[in-house]
């Protein structure tokens, strides 16, 4: 089965039900200068809320402690692309 058809008609279907669901939300393609700068006059500008402050929770274990000093990768050992996991490793945590 050919399955180009229900590729294109689901592409089209979620176009249509974008454009109808976000109308204010078009496309600024084609606009000319004029144009944009009229839609920028009547956009409203609200600042940012301020971040929030450092979490209160404590309860997050350190790896480098006593129990878990730095160690130097040693002659079998094997590394991976997960930064995280490879920190744990080279703590001696075994998972």
């Amino acid at each position: 089965m050919n399955l180009l058809f229900p590729t294109l008609l689901a592409v089209v279907l979620v176009d249509v039900f974008a454009l109808s669901s976000f109308p204010a939300y078009g496309s600024l393609v084609g606009l000319s200068g004029a144009e944009l700068d009229q839609v920028i006059l009547s956009l409203d500008y609200q600042a940012p809320k301020n971040p929030p402050g450092p979490l209160n929770d404590t309860s997050a274990k350190l790896v480098n402690n006593a129990a878990h000093p730095w160690r130097p990768l040693r002659k079998n050992d094997i590394r991976g692309p997960c930064p995280g996991l490879n920190t744990l490793a080279s703590h001696g945590v075994r998972l």
